[in-house]
């Protein structure tokens, strides 16, 4: 009797519970949307969590590096360290020549003032936890051998760089064994043609003007990686943003204008010494060539 009383309260519940339409499966399924929805816009106002990397994007100015695969975490630290010790050198020798002037006008506040020590050295641990901020961000490409770092305002790329692959002559030491390429990045956009045209041309009328006094070579240099967007013979298209007073040459060329497609993503450049700096290979410039002296010089094995 005990099991026939139970199995009716169940059946008399079951009655009583509506029945699941169409309707409340729709409520659901757009609910359950919209908490997706909602999490994913949060986790991105929020930013990478701990252990992740921001992903790159347009309108970005920084530099490409490039590296071996199985080494790009060791090649990353290399990357950060180099350009960041060398920013961080530049800066104090910036200080330093005009240190001269700021202390002249020091002495002249303490000595009408008394000299207020403590706001002195507020101002030096400001200058000090400003200095050791992050400046150069490490972003990710999406594809495994390159990686780009978004410089401050403050840091123009192009001439950063240069000023990096002359001090890297000078020593004979690129200081990062595991990096190939630096390359600076003028502008970063979405890899389509209609897009790169556009973005190009300020670029090349900037860097490029219509009237020199001098004859000028140049080659457009297209590198695709992982992107079936755009094709070999744009180069020609490219090329149609030249001045015509411009003249080609692929093998020496004064001027280069880069073309670097990663994914769905472009970096553009306007860049000179390609030749003296090897394509801005960081490893060949700090390995001086083999010249005929130096073999006629070597000792017989």
């Amino acid at each position: 009797q005990s099991t026939w009383g139970l199995l009716s309260i169940v059946n008399i519940m079951a009655e009583k519970r509506p029945a699941s339409t169409d309707g409340d499966r729709e409520k659901k399924k757009r609910k359950a949307m919209y908490v997706a929805s909602a999490r994913k816009e949060a986790e991105k106002k929020a930013g990478p969590r701990k252990g992740e990397l921001e992903t790159w994007g347009y309108g970005l100015t920084g530099v490409l590096f490039t590296c071996d695969t199985k080494r790009m975490g060791l090649a990353v630290r290399e990357a950060r360290s180099l350009i960041s010790d060398f920013d961080e050198d530049e800066r104090e020798a910036k200080d330093t020549r005009g240190g001269g002037a700021a202390a002249d006008g020091a002495e002249g506040a303490d000595s009408g003032s008394g000299g207020n020590v403590d706001e002195a050295l507020d101002a030096e641990i400001s200058a000090l936890r400003q200095r050791r901020g992050i400046r150069f961000r490490n972003l990710d490409t999406g594809l495994k051998g390159t990686f780009f770092m978004s410089t401050p305002p403050d840091v123009e790329p192009v001439s950063f760089v240069q000023r990096l692959m002359e001090a890297i002559l000078a020593s004979g030491v690129s200081r990062a064994p595991h990096v190939h390429v630096v390359v600076p990045v003028m502008m970063t956009c979405f890899a389509s043609p209609d897009e790169i045209t556009k973005k190009l041309r300020p670029l090349i009328a900037e860097h490029m003007p219509s009237e020199i006094p001098a004859p000028v070579s140049y080659a457009v240099v297209l590198k695709r990686r992982a992107c079936s967007t755009i094709e070999r013979d744009f180069v020609h298209a490219v090329a149609q943003l030249v001045p015509q007073c411009y003249t080609v040459d692929l093998k020496h060329p004064d001027v280069v204008v880069l073309v670097e497609v990663i994914t769905n993503t472009a970096c553009l450049s306007v860049l000179r010494d390609w030749g003296r700096y090897r394509a801005y290979n960081i490893q060949m410039i700090a390995t001086p060539p083999v010249t005929a002296d130096a073999v006629a010089a070597a000792p017989a094995p």
